[in-house]
């Protein structure tokens, strides 16, 4: 197999708005730089691409034109281009569906959209021989389910729930795998593909920040080289927050991290392959505006939620189409989700799958926002208060789990 790798900064300039929250916030600094990063697979006949984003989220349309350019310069078909978002919170706005600040910086993204290209480009250029070896382990201590169970069965967030509902139970499951693949050269290791699941928003502040999976790989720069490459994968961490700092999370990834590279040993399986496929979900546009949940558990945003049933009811859809993907990459699979879907999820996914390691993404693609369970659904909470960043149709993420499985069972 062969590996080209490549990295552009795209952080935007001091003082443009911050997403991540329903409040926006004004950046003041640089805490980490914001990255699009490439990586590019060859075994000659068959050629993948894999992009991340230190952004919120990226839409399919946008990542239109960088494909184009991608396949005709690269030769990289656009459905073997995978286009991820960490989903940092600590980034600027990328899209008309969650900018709250009404100031979306057009110059801003088409600069990102020329970065995609570009990075890819720039890595198909600089191919090397590499063997793949996939680690899979446990890793956990540092976030859990974000969603409390009430009594009556209804789902409080973490962040809004009374000091006397701390003890409630979980409404959901965490998933604590932690999977790479390392990619050697000459018997060293220079570069990895990872995959964890929990939200990107322990840093959240007001300064710029690739969060976790950017300290990660600078801890791993510092211990393999300069030249070590980490690509990140968020898993289905729609429903999973961090239970301890930002400094212990990134430093606890970082030293789990360091061990599974070590872990790691060549091996000599090239199996690479892609698949894309569209699918359709329902859109809850028109149903009745959610006053009084929204009025018991998030009060202070009830403005915030009456804007979005208006823009809803304003111009309603009866579905969205996006896309979901399916890669092998050796010994291990990524199935590919087009939004924050929740645990559970990804967990049925790796359950279903025909390989030992199934990496599931979120966030790629595209941006159709939260993918509850129908149990979610059910319970209500946060991730089911219709807007435009979660009005998918109950059981859409169930389906995507069907399509999914499907196509892993056919890479």
């Amino acid at each position: 197999m062969l590996l080209g790798t490549a990295s552009i900064d795209i952080t935007p300039p001091v003082g443009t708005p911050m997403a991540g929250s329903l409040r926006p916030r004004a950046s003041v600094g640089i805490d980490d730089p914001l990255m699009c990063k490439a990586m590019v697979l060859s075994t000659g006949e068959t050629r993948v691409a894999l992009v991340t984003l230190d952004l919120i989220a990226w839409t399919r349309r946008r990542s239109d034109e960088p494909r184009a350019v991608i396949a005709a310069q690269a030769g990289i078909p656009p459905e073997h281009v995978l286009i991820n978002c960490s989903h940092t919170h600590s980034g600027p706005y990328t899209d008309e569906s969650i900018d709250l600040s009404g100031s979306l910086d057009e110059a801003y993204l088409a600069r990102v959209k020329t970065a995609i290209g570009e990075a890819v480009c720039r890595a198909a250029a600089d191919l090397k021989p590499v063997a793949v070896g996939t680690v899979k382990t446990s890793f956990g201590g540092v976030g859990q389910n974000r969603r409390f169970l009430r009594p009556d069965g209804g789902a409080i967030n973490a962040w809004l729930a009374r000091p006397d509902e701390g003890g409630l139970p979980l409404a959901g499951p965490n998933d604590e795998d932690l999977m790479a693949w390392v990619f050697f050269n000459d018997g060293k290791p220079t570069a990895t593909l990872w995959n964890y699941t929990m939200h990107v928003n322990t840093h959240f502040g007001t300064s710029f920040s690739a969060d976790y999976p950017g300290r990660v790989a600078a801890s791993l720069q510092e211990e393999f080289g300069a030249g070590f490459f980490s690509l990140f994968l968020p898993g289905t961490c729609g429903d999973i927050n961090n239970i301890v700092s930002f400094e212990q999370v990134h430093r606890r990834l970082s030293e789990a991290m360091g061990k599974v590279v070590r872990r790691a040993t060549p091996g000599d399986c090239d199996a690479l392959g892609a698949m894309w496929k569209e699918v359709r979900l329902g859109v809850r546009d028109r149903e009745p505006f959610q006053e009084a949940e929204i009025r018991d558990k998030w009060p202070d945003c009830l403005d915030v939620f009456e804007n979005e049933d208006r823009l809803l009811k304003a111009d309603p859809q009866d579905d969205v189409i996006t896309v979901v993907q399916a890669i092998r990459i050796g010994d291990g699979a990524i199935a590919a989700t087009p939004g924050e879907t929740f645990a559970q999820l990804g967990l049925d996914i790796k359950q279903r799958s025909p390989y030992a390691m199934t990496a599931v993404g979120e966030l790629c693609n595209d941006i159709v926002g939260y993918i509850p369970t129908l149990e979610g659904f059910r319970q209500g909470g946060y991730e089911t208060f219709r807007s435009r960043w979660a009005r998918v149709a109950p059981g859409s993420g169930e389906a995507l789990v069907d399509e999914l499985v499907e196509m892993l069972e056919r890479i």
